[in-house]
């Protein structure tokens, strides 16, 4: 090979890498530089190192989401493998000790993992008393969520939650309003939503219930529901009392209301706007026998015992239910039954899927609250349907 052939082809190999490096650049996130680049994908890995010690799993075979609401947010860990039972174990430990510790103003966690106490803890420090923050299991991980009524602690948590989506590169929405516009339908702590496929599923709260009867009372509904036959099934007898616990804007409650049996109906809710909803469309409807009551996350707050209890799409919104379901027990009467109707793990609409339960996981839960299956019906296409009573 001469000089000039030599000269030549370095020329072109230089010409080529830096081509290339070029092209590397100018995909660079946010016209990022390579340096830049190179030291972000440092970072990175850092705190994914970090995190692994941290929480004490593999990052890699996990999903963090981290959702702001109008009271607060949740952050939410899932195994990408549901199969995987090392990853679930840890992730729920972790969780647990988190709500522990966040409850404390302890955030050790997020410093070991970020190196930095992320934005918002301070306040969240000093306003500790003003913040609940709740651990609820998944089918494939769990949740923490976080609920104030306070304003400056609100803030501070939509804070932390955004630098988390940020560092954690989450794509969740980095506002409530935003949150909401892109879930609409499907994740309400406490309400019947049929429709909302996509929702991040963390518990916000429906304000104005108005804007959710065209959703919830969709008429399209009745063809999957089948709320005459459900109420058919439950079989319930003149004189009786009935819950309907989720009771959003009156589905299910004006149906029972309005049956042969003519029950007294307790529609219970979390959502005072729904409450209020319901107070009003009861009386528009001439219902005497229904009377909406106020319930919490733990308790239903029925004022008498009930013949029968009926949750619709509602039971994967309960966080702790082996307690909520405990406490229920002492609102039943003698014989009384439990009536769960939630969506099966194939159906094309509901909550994501690490939100349906087999019939075999609700049982299991339910178990531990002390209730026995006593009857399960398959007729709805979309949803299990479970009858349990006391053991």
């Amino acid at each position: 090979m001469t000089s000039l052939t030599r000269i030549a082809l370095a020329t072109a190999l230089v010409s080529a890498f830096a081509s290339a490096a070029s092209a590397q650049h100018s995909a660079m996130p946010g016209g990022m530089t390579h340096e830049q680049h190179m030291k972000q994908m440092k970072k990175d890995a850092e705190m994914k190192q970090h995190g692994n010690v941290a929480m004490g799993f593999d990052q890699d075979a996990t999903t963090h989401h981290f959702t702001m609401t109008t009271d607060g947010g949740a952050v939410a860990v899932a195994a990408n493998d549901p199969a995987d039972t090392t990853s679930l174990s840890q992730i729920r430990s972790h969780l647990q000790e988190i709500a522990v510790a966040f409850k404390h103003g302890d955030f050790g966690k997020p410093l070991a993992t970020h190196s930095e106490f992320p934005p918002g803890v301070p306040v969240m420090q000093r306003l500790k008393s003003e913040i609940a923050y709740t651990y609820e299991q998944t089918p494939t991980g769990g949740i923490v969520r976080i609920a104030t009524s306070n304003a400056e602690a609100r803030t501070a948590i939509h804070e932390f939650l955004a630098y988390q989506v940020t560092e954690h590169k989450t794509g969740d929405p980095l506002s409530p309003s935003n949150h909401a516009a892109a879930n609409q339908g499907h994740d309400q702590a406490g309400a019947h939503n049929p429709s909302g496929a996509q929702a991040d599923h963390f518990g916000r709260h429906f304000e104005n219930a108005a804007d959710w009867v065209k959703t919830f009372d969709d008429p399209a509904r009745d063809g999957w529901q089948m709320p005459d036959r459900v109420i058919e099934t439950l079989q319930l007898k003149p004189g009786q009392r009935v819950a309907d616990i989720g009771a959003g804007t009156g589905y299910f409650t004006t149906r029972l209301a309005k049956s042969p049996a003519a029950p007294k109906v307790y529609a219970v809710d979390i959502e005072p706007s729904m409450v209020e909803h319901l107070t009003h469309r009861a009386k528009g409807e001439g219902l005497t026998n229904v009377t909406a009551v106020l319930g919490g996350a733990d308790k239903t707050n029925l004022p008498e015992a009930v013949d029968a209890v009926l949750v619709v799409d509602t039971f994967h919104h309960i966080p702790n239910r082996v307690a909520y379901f405990t406490a229920l027990k002492a609102h039943l009467k003698p014989g009384a039954r439990l009536a769960i109707v939630d969506f099966r793990k194939e159906a094309p609409q509901g909550p994501p899927v690490e939100f349906r339960f087999t019939p075999d996981q609700i049982s299991a839960e339910l178990a531990q609250a002390g209730f026995r299956l006593q009857a399960r019906h398959e007729f709805l296409p979309q949803q299990v349907f479970l009858i349990y009573g006391v053991k």
